[in-house]
């Protein structure tokens, strides 16, 4: 009562000067700010003007001003605290639509399961559009990730290399995919890389049992690891630097063993004693060796399970090779990490990497390869690049200097696919031809002669060929009749033609055939 005749008071004596008190003078209470709440559900609208009130908050307002939707009924659905869901509206009023359920798809013209072209961003797939990516050939079905690869002059899987993976030349032993999914391993044997459960070299190429429905090979110093058509990878041979993937305490295996933790993997390639996957995301794990940084985890510790390699993302395809590691990306870019005395990195320095850094001057890459201490690229306009060690002439720039950075091939032929093997290059030609240049110690140029060459040399003795891989120091080769020819290095039968003569020039393996594809 006192204070309301004060007020009465100061209203008949407003001429006379009287202040007339304010509400925080006459509410007994604190006074609060309360914003609109039209939709009744607690929150008042975001930049709504509040209002001083003393007391309790009426109904139809509140005391916060954060409701990003304060529309009278429906809009009591959407405020800060309410649960996101995937349709398209900011329910709990943070700024963001649906996040938490956004994910990029991708058209899937072809109905495989695997689509191609820019992603859709959305939180439930349009129509005709799937989450996974990686199609290169988005009109053919039978051609995608995990798909088989056969000699037809495609690429089949889509590992941005045509009539790859079939087989595999190892330091000392090889490996190959027959059409029907089981393998065939010959060459030393010493640490159980032949996969038979023994010890015992062969000169001839023997089955690996224990798999099927193999989509991949590649072959180490003294290891092998298999790609199976489910994602799943193997290995087998020596785990002395952990480059099997088995674990910390896994022993040296001489038959084909799961790698446990990997799934989804459409590529793989190993080098002198590390090993590395590509999975269908793109991106890319690694163990075994690594002090010098091959893994690619930032670190030179010894990796005996696969981790992510960090830094790179967007990954279509991987080489390991002696002891550094080389992915191309989608666009065409290459990252590679690891050993760099011999300026097999690329990236004009000569100092080690443990995380991947950009190859200088790469931007059209098409495919990537290496098995020892330098690296190749074939452009997309057909055009081939090299750097690293070229001691032997295996950059094939008409020189014997390293090259901290690329330097084209003074090859003269439309050049099809490459292959980097230990001190020696090859190319195939788009018409079958194949080129070879760098060491030819013993004989894997397959020139007849012991000879080395510093510049690419075309190889005869061998027809059409439509397939093949440089080894440590020898080379392997598929003709279009199926055939299959080795040649170089053969200490222990790693040529498979039941002989231990090197051999310099084109051998047929008899036991080995390959059909084409239609």
């Amino acid at each position: 009562m006192i204070r309301l005749s004060r007020l009465m008071e100061c209203l008949l004596l407003l001429g006379a000067g009287c202040v007339v008190p304010s509400i925080d003078d006459l509410c007994p209470k604190e006074v609060i700010l309360a914003y609109p709440d039209e939709d009744g559900d607690g929150y008042g609208a975001a930049g709504a003007e509040g209002r001083r009130i003393c007391g309790r908050v009426p109904k139809g307002y509140s005391t916060v001003a954060d409701d990003c939707d304060d529309r009278p009924g429906v809009g009591a659905l959407f405020h800060p605290g309410v649960a996101e869901v995937c349709d398209g509206v900011d329910n709990d009023c943070d700024g963001l639509n649906d996040e938490g359920f956004m994910r990029d798809f991708y058209a899937d013209r072809d109905g495989d399961g695997v689509g191609a072209g820019d992603a859709v961003s959305a939180c439930v797939p349009p129509p005709a559009h799937v989450a996974l990516a990686g199609d290169c050939d988005d009109n053919d079905a039978e051609r995608g990730p995990g798909r088989f690869e056969v000699l037809d002059g495609k690429d089949n899987n889509c590992s941005s290399t045509t009539d790859e993976a079939l087989f595999s030349a190892g330091e000392n032993h090889a490996v190959a995919l027959r059409q029907d999914g089981t393998l065939l391993a010959w060459g030393c044997n010493d640490w159980g890389a032949l996969g038979d459960g023994t010890t015992l070299s062969r000169e001839v190429p023997a089955a690996v049992p224990g798999l099927t429905r193999v989509i991949a090979v590649a072959a180490g110093r003294y290891h092998t690891v298999a790609l199976s058509q489910d994602g799943t990878v193997w290995a087998w041979g020596n785990n002395e630097w952990g480059q099997l993937g088995l674990g910390a305490a896994a022993p040296t295996t001489r038959g084909p063993t799961q790698v446990p933790g990997l799934a989804e993997v459409t590529a793989i390639s190993v080098g002198l004693a590390h090993s590395v996957a590509l999975r269908r995301d793109g991106t890319v794990w690694a163990w075994g060796h690594n002090v010098n940084g091959e893994v690619g985890d930032g670190s030179n510790v010894n990796r005996f399970s696969p981790v992510q390699v960090i830094g790179v993302s967007n990954v279509v395809a991987v080489a390991a090779g002696a002891i550094h590691t080389v992915a191309l990306q989608r666009g065409g870019t290459v990252w590679s990490w690891g050993f760099n005395g011999n300026g097999q990195l690329g990236d004009s320095t000569g100092e080690n990497r443990s995380v991947p850094g950009r190859v200088w001057g790469l931007t059209e890459a098409k495919t990537v390869d290496s098995h020892g201490d330098h690296t190749v690229a074939l452009m997309r306009d057909g055009t081939v690049w090299a750097w690293g060690r070229n001691n032997w002439g295996q950059l094939g720039d008409g020189t014997a200097t390293l090259r901290l950075t690329p330097v084209q091939v003074a090859i003269p032929e439309d050049v099809f696919a490459v292959s980097g093997g230990g001190d020696h290059t090859v190319a195939l030609g788009r018409d079958g031809s194949v080129w070879a240049w760098g060491s030819n110690e013993r004989g894997q140029l397959g020139f007849g002669t012991a000879s080395g060459s510093r510049m690419p040399v075309r190889v005869y003795g061998i027809g059409e060929v439509v397939s093949i891989a440089a080894g440590w120091s020898n080379t392997l080769a598929v003709q279009r009749d199926g055939t299959f020819w080795a040649w170089g290095r053969n200490q222990c039968g790693q040529i498979g033609d039941g002989t231990m003569l090197d051999r310099t020039v084109p051998t047929s393996v008899p036991i080995l055939d390959y059909s084409m594809g239609d």
